[in-house]
């Protein structure tokens, strides 16, 4: 549910700031496929639908699956705000923390992703 709430602000906050071409990116399959196969036995069936209401306004916005690892920013900011327990920042320019890890994601660079076959 908590990657629910995180997709619901993230669409909110992008309205809001003015940007109406947005791609909305999360590593949990169960969250999308809640949104787009929404059904009304799911618990969270009003937070899918709230989520759905906001990507349908009129901009283009995109929900799409992405795995952790190829996202480094995303991963190394959720790391950041979890160790340093902030919330709700804005950053209007990057922070030169992430300069690094911009360069990696826009390369294609990420991690390895464990798995076994």
């Amino acid at each position: 549910m908590a990657k629910l709430w995180a997709i619901r602000y993230g669409p909110h906050l992008a309205w809001a700031e003015g940007f109406r071409f947005v791609i909305i990116e999360s590593n949990s399959s169960v969250a999308i496929q809640s949104i787009q196969c929404l059904e009304k036995t799911d618990p969270n069936f009003n937070l899918c639908h709230e989520i759905r209401a906001l990507i349908a306004r009129y901009w283009c916005c995109n929900l799409e699956l992405i795995w952790r690892e190829a996202n480094i920013c995303a991963d190394h900011l959720a790391k950041l705000v979890k160790q340093q327990r902030i919330s709700d920042v804005v950053f209007r320019v990057p922070p030169t923390l992430l300069l690094s890890s911009f360069d990696q994601d826009l390369q294609g660079f990420g991690s390895l992703r464990n798995s076994s076959l």
